[in-house]
């Protein structure tokens, strides 16, 4: 697959985002919801496996996950639907000075979303090494 495609999808920001419901089955009620992202459709970078992949190869997996953050949260705040915004994060952007930063939190400012309604995830597909960054960030 060749670099500008993801060129290409970082400079543009070109994915989309997706909301997966996060239900309370005892209480019949939604939580809230993931919030997901999809590359740019009918490629084979609209599956999310083959987009961080590629991500990961040409070592701009955190570029990636930076972009993922801003579209998901500016595509939640246009619905403001109920409930929290269970929002991912790649154990590879704990190290990055932004995250430590409050690059997310700025970007939930600048789009009106309370951060009380945010679960930050850690994305399960790697291991956290280092936890004094992990619990800085």
């Amino acid at each position: 697959m060749p670099n500008d495609n993801l060129d290409a999808i970082l400079t543009q920001g070109s994915l989309t985002a997706v909301f997966q419901p996060i239900v309370c089955l005892s209480r019949q009620a939604i939580l809230g919801y993931e919030g997901l992202v999809r590359g740019p459709k009918n490629t084979p970078l609209e599956r999310p496996d083959a987009l961080f992949s590629l991500a990961r190869r040409e070592q701009r997996l955190v570029e990636l996950d930076f972009l993922c953050r801003e579209v998901v949260i500016r595509e939640f705040a246009k619905h403001n639907p109920i409930g929290r915004l269970f929002l991912n994060i790649h154990p590879a952007s704990l190290a990055e000075r932004r995250l430590i930063n409050g690059h997310t939190l700025t970007c939930l400012e600048q789009h009106g979303i309370d951060p009380c309604r945010v679960v930050i995830e850690i994305t399960e597909t790697h291991p956290i090494n280092d936890f004094h960054l992990f619990q800085e960030a």
